[in-house]
């Protein structure tokens, strides 16, 4: 899985509700180097 379809997938969980931001922060710090470009475009 793409770091995208990662992304996409924790944010499509209308079922969870209850998503932890924690996790999408280390997510985020972990493929820090991959998603800035993403980000910072």
């Amino acid at each position: 899985m793409t770091v995208f379809s990662i992304t996409k997938q924790m944010f499509q969980q209308p079922q969870s509700g209850t998503i932890p931001f924690g996790e999408i922060m280390l997510l985020m710090a972990f493929f820090n180097k991959r998603i800035s470009a993403l980000i910072y475009v």
